[in-house]
C-alpha cells in the first residue's frame, strides 16, 4: 500500500451538500462514522463516487471534532467489543445517512478475545472543506465516551482500586467512609485470636448433657431422673398376678396383656391356701406363662382363678411412642353381668418398639403419666366417642 492513498475525499454527494450549504448558509450536519475492511484488499483508493464503503464492518458516533483552517478534524472511537477484521476504509456519515466523505486508513488490526486481545482505537480524521462553516458536527454525548476519556473518569477494573491506594491515606479513607466501613468496628488479628482463646475456654469448662429417656436437662445442666427402681405398678415392674377370663377383646398372648385382664393375687391364710383376686392393673403387661382359667360363669372372679404367675409391666416411657389410638371403651365389669368400669378406659393402638393393634388400660390413677394422658384423652373424646365395651 502506497503511503500517498491515505487521505480522505468528500464523496460526490458531500460535495453536492458542501456546495448547497454554502449557498444556503445552512451547514450539513455529520453526526457517526463508519469503518471497513474492503473484503481483505489492500489496494484502496478513496473513491468520490462511493456512496458507501465497500465492506462496512463497524459503525458509530462521531466523538468530537475541531477545526483547524478549512480542514475539519474528527476524533472516532472504536470500542474493543468490535474486532476480527483489518481496518482499510473509513468514511463520515450525514445525519440522514449519506456517504458525505471516504478515506484509505492505514492498516489496523482489531483483534477480538478469540484472538488473545482486545483493543480499543481513537481515530483521528482529517477532512479539508471549502470553509468550516459547511459542516455542523453534533455529538452523542449519551451515546459513550473515548477510551482515554473514559480512563480519567472512571476506576478501572483491571486496576482493583489501586487508584485510590495511589492517592494515599486520605482517599483511602474517604473510599471507606463513602462505603460505610468504619475500621474502628472491627476486630484486628490479634484481638480476634484472643477471643478464640477465651471461647475455648469457655467450650472447655461446659459439660454437654444429652436428654435421659425424654427428660430435658434443667437450666444447670442437670438430668433429674428417677432412682432406677421401677414405681409399683408402674414400667418394668413385677407382679404375682391372676388371670381374668378373655371376654370380647380382641386375643391377647403372653406378650402382650391389657392391664383390666389382670389382677394382684393376694393369698388368704387357711388349710387349702386360697387364691384371691383383687382390682385391675393398669397398661399393657407380658406374662411369664399363662394360667388355668375356668370360664364357667364368664365374668366373675369366684371359683374363676385357679392359679397366679409372675407378670411384668411392659415399659414404654412416652405418650409419644403412642399412635393409630382408637376404639376408646369401658371394659365389661367382674361379676355383675352387663356392667361397665368407667374407671378404666381401653384403647386399641400402636406401640413403637412393642406392636401394633394392642389393647391398652388407661386409668387416671396410673402412676405412670403416660398412661393418665392417656386416660385423660380419651375422656375428653380425642380418639372418638367411649363406648361400653370393645367394638369390633
Amino acid at each position: 500500500m502506497a503511503e500517498n492513498k491515505i487521505y480522505a475525499v468528500l464523496t460526490d454527494r458531500g460535495a453536492q451538500l458542501e456546495a448547497a450549504a454554502l449557498a444556503s448558509g445552512v451547514p450539513v450536519v455529520l453526526n457517526k462514522f463508519v469503518i471497513g475492511d474492503a473484503n481483505g484488499n489492500d489496494d484502496v483508493t478513496p473513491d468520490p463516487s462511493r456512496t458507501v464503503l465497500i465492506h462496512e464492518t463497524y459503525r458509530g458516533d462521531i466523538k468530537s471534532s475541531e477545526n483547524s483552517g478549512n480542514q475539519v478534524i474528527f476524533t472516532l472511537y472504536v470500542p474493543p467489543e468490535t474486532g476480527g477484521y483489518t481496518i482499510r476504509e473509513v468514511g463520515i456519515l450525514t445525519d440522514k445517512g449519506e456517504l458525505y466523505s471516504v478515506a484509505r486508513s492505514p492498516d489496523i488490526l482489531k483483534p477480538t478475545d478469540s484472538n488473545g486481545a482486545l483493543i480499543s482505537i481513537t481515530y483521528k480524521y482529517t477532512l479539508a472543506v471549502s470553509s468550516a462553516s459547511t459542516v455542523n458536527v453534533v455529538i452523542d454525548n449519551s451515546s459513550g465516551m473515548s477510551q482515554a476519556d473514559a480512563d480519567k473518569r472512571y476506576l478501572q477494573i483491571s486496576k482493583n482500586l489501586s487508584e485510590i491506594k495511589d492517592k494515599g491515606a486520605a482517599a483511602q479513607q474517604a473510599g471507606r467512609e463513602n462505603l460505610g466501613v468504619n475500621l474502628n468496628n472491627y476486630y484486628k488479628k490479634e484481638e480476634i485470636d484472643n477471643k478464640f482463646s477465651e471461647v475455648d475456654n469457655e467450650l472447655n469448662n461446659i459439660n454437654p448433657v444429652m436428654t435421659v429417656n425424654h427428660l430435658q436437662p434443667d437450666s444447670d445442666g442437670n438430668v433429674n431422673v428417677d432412682s432406677g427402681y421401677a414405681k409399683l405398678g408402674g414400667d418394668g415392674a413385677f407382679n404375682l398376678v391372676a388371670l381374668f377370663p378373655q371376654q370380647s377383646e380382641p386375643d391377647a398372648t403372653n406378650k402382650t396383656m391389657p392391664g383390666y385382664r389382670l389382677s394382684s393375687v393376694i393369698f388368704k391364710a387357711n388349710p387349702s391356701l386360697e387364691i384371691l383376686a383383687h382390682g385391675y392393673l393398669f397398661g399393657l403387661w407380658e406374662l411369664i406363662a399363662i394360667p388355668l382359667v375356668t370360664v364357667s360363669s364368664g365374668y366373675e372372679l369366684n371359683g374363676g382363678v385357679s392359679g397366679a404367675v409372675m407378670a411384668r409391666r411392659i415399659p414404654v416411657g412416652n405418650i409419644n411412642k403412642f399412635s393409630n389410638i382408637k376404639k376408646p371403651h369401658y371394659p365389661q365389669g367382674r361379676g355383675v353381668v352387663g356392667t361397665y368400669e368407667t374407671a378404666y378406659i381401653n384403647i386399641e393402638c400402636d406401640i413403637e418398639g412393642v406392636g401394633t393393634g394392642l389393647i391398652f388400660t388407661t386409668n387416671n390413677n396410673d402412676v405412670e403419666e403416660y398412661g393418665r394422658q392417656l386416660y385423660q384423652n380419651a375422656i375428653n373424646g380425642m380418639y372418638g366417642t367411649v363406648t361400653n365395651g370393645y367394638q369390633s
